[in-house]
């Protein structure tokens, strides 16, 4: 009762009420509810630089965990992010802004986890929403791939690059990443 006062709650009724998966996610993530009760104007920005500084989801062994955490990071933040926006606590700018961090770094996280010893390394650019920090709820990843002129095993980062669109589209228990679009035209 304390915390019915709390800016963020309106955003939070708005963001249950419209999103059934929000409800539910909440329903087994209790913490989020604390995190989102204590949001306020500043919580994206600060969660924007503790995503970029943390050693958050580091691959272990148990690859199906290290997606399922994937998954967890990307909703919990992007409903943390919705209720602050549906509160009025934050433009879309910024919210998107936020979004488009988050996506980075998950991206990075799957990629690392893609990435093997033996194989060339493989640089991923993000074109779209992603390259212009534009990214929306819905948006998806659109990404291209390069590896090295004159590789050894062109075929090595491909599997890289499979890899990665696979970790981050496959659907787990706690749902998908993202969506990717790798067929990129340019026109």
């Amino acid at each position: 009762i304390a915390h019915l006062d709390r800016p963020s709650l309106p955003g939070l009724a708005r963001a249950i009420t419209s999103n059934a998966d929000a409800a539910r996610s909440l329903s087994v993530r209790p913490a989020l509810l604390e995190r989102i009760a204590a949001a306020d104007a500043s919580t994206l920005a600060k969660r924007a630089t503790e995503l970029e500084s943390a050693q958050e989801l580091v691959p272990t062994g148990d690859l199906e965990s290290f997606l399922d955490a994937l998954r967890w990071l990307r909703r919990d933040e992007q409903l943390l992010a919705a209720c602050i926006h549906f509160a009025g606590l934050a433009d879309f700018e910024e919210v998107s802004s936020f979004l488009s961090v988050l996506a980075e770094i998950c991206l990075q996280k799957a990629l690392g986890a893609a990435i093997s010893v033996r194989e060339p390394s493989v640089a991923v650019l993000g074109m779209g929403k992603i390259a212009g920090r534009e990214f929306t709820y819905f948006s998806d990843l659109d990404l291209i791939f390069l590896y090295p002129d004159g590789a050894a095993d062109p075929a090595g980062a491909a599997r890289v690059a499979q890899r990665l669109i696979q970790f981050l589209t496959t659907s787990t228990a706690a749902g998908t990443a993202y969506a990717v679009d790798s067929r990129l035209r340019p026109s």
